[in-house]
Order: C-alpha cells, then structure tokens, then sequence
C-alpha cells in the first residue's frame, strides 16, 4: 500500500532529471502543404432591401357633429279647439251680381234672400239664363259649396228666379248634401232637432225639418245617403 502511494512522487522526480538545463530555440519545419492561394472574391449580390413596413392607416377623423336640440315637450291644451277663422262670403251675394247685370233687378231682392240663406260657406258660381230676353224669364244659379267640418265636405245649392208680369218674383231653392251615414240614422238625427216625418216616396224618406222645409233623404251608393231640400218662394201679392 505504502508502494502504490509513492508512486506519483516518483514520476515528478523523473521528468524533473530527464529535462535539458539549457532551453535551445526551435525553429518551425516549414509544412510540406503547398501555401493556398487566396480565393477569388466572388462579387456578392446585393440582398433586396427589406420591404419598408406599410404605415398603419390613421383613424378617420369623424366630422363634428351638431348639438342636437331636445325636442320641445307638447304643451297640454284644455279646452275645445280653437274655432275656425269665418268665411267672408261676397256682398252682395253672386247670384244678386249676375242678375242685375242682366236687368233683372225685380229677382234682385228675393235672389238676395234665398241666396243668404242657403249659401253659408265657401262657393262658387255658375248661372243660365234666357240670351234673348234676360229680364223677362227665369234665372238659375247654381253654387258648389265647401266646408271642411262636413262629412262629405262638398254640397250642391240651385237658386232660381222667375220674374212675373207684375213686377215680382218667385223663387226655388234647392240644396243637395251627400251624407255620411246611412238614411235611418240621418232621419233620427232629423226628428231629435224638432223635424217631422211626412211619409215616404218609394225607397226615399220625406221630412219636414225644424224650419218646415221638405226634405227627401234618398240612400246612395253602400250605406250613404243623400239629403235633397227644396223650398219655393213666392213674390207678396
């Protein structure tokens, strides 16, 4: 065991004696490999350029927007709505105009009388009358008349004349009213504001109403009705 463990003491005692006391200079054998040229430098191709990142797109700007208004809160109404604004109506009436153009100034009053009575609304006019002697026969107009409250809105009124050998003149007014409802309902309505019934004319309806005018409600197309009023006039005795 004491053999073995001297052994590494003995090994650096032998490379120490063995070595040269004087160091000599040692020069290179040249190597027996041919010296290599250099290689020929090879031009290198240029790497394209990196592609330039795309720019990001820019957030479109948005136009002002304007200020929106809140909207006004309906003021609560109370009440019944505002009435309608009148209707002139000429003066005098159309029909007066036209018959003293024609020389008929002896139909003048009783035109006048009718025509306030019956031509309430907004109208118009158009007239007949004799080319040859004007004065001395009968005289028509007739008005279309509008109101907007009606149910249909539009009727018909025919004013005429017949002037008479002792200076007067008879008068006839008719009024023609398509209605909304059907006969029945419009001859209860007729009999609740002070009306009478006369009797009937075939499928027609014949009334008196509150004035004592007649009054003959004929049904119309579906469930409509038409109201036809006529009243004579006649010149004092």
């Amino acid at each position: 065991m004491k053999f073995w463990g001297s052994l590494p003491v003995l090994a650096v005692a032998i490379a120490v004696i063995g070595a040269p006391r004087f160091g000599l200079a040692q020069t290179e054998t040249p190597s027996a490999e041919p010296e290599t040229q250099p290689a020929e430098l090879k031009a290198e191709t240029p790497k394209p350029p990196k592609p330039k990142p795309k720019p990001k797109p820019k957030a479109k700007s948005e136009p002002p927007r304007a200020a929106s208004t809140p909207a006004a809160a309906p003021v609560p109404t109370s009440g019944p709505p505002p009435a309608a604004a009148p209707v002139v109506l000429p003066n005098p009436p159309l029909p007066v105009v036209q018959a003293r153009q024609l020389g008929l100034d002896k139909c003048a009053p009783m035109l006048d009388s009718m025509s306030r009575e019956s031509l309430t609304t907004k109208y118009d006019i158009q007239s007949a009358w004799s080319t040859a002697a004007p004065a001395n026969h009968v005289f028509q107009s007739v008005a279309v008349l509008s109101k907007p409250g009606n149910v249909p809105p539009d009727g018909l009124a025919a004013l005429i004349a017949a002037p008479l050998g002792s200076g007067g003149c008879d008068g006839v007014i008719v009024q023609i009213f398509p209605l909304a409802g059907d006969c029945a309902e419009a001859q209860k309505v007729l009999l609740a504001g002070g009306g009478k019934t006369i009797g009937a004319l075939l499928d027609g309806r014949i009334l008196l109403d509150s004035a004592q005018r007649r009054l003959f409600l004929i049904p119309g197309y579906g469930n409509s009705c038409i109201a036809v009023a006529v009243d004579s006039r006649f010149a004092p005795q």
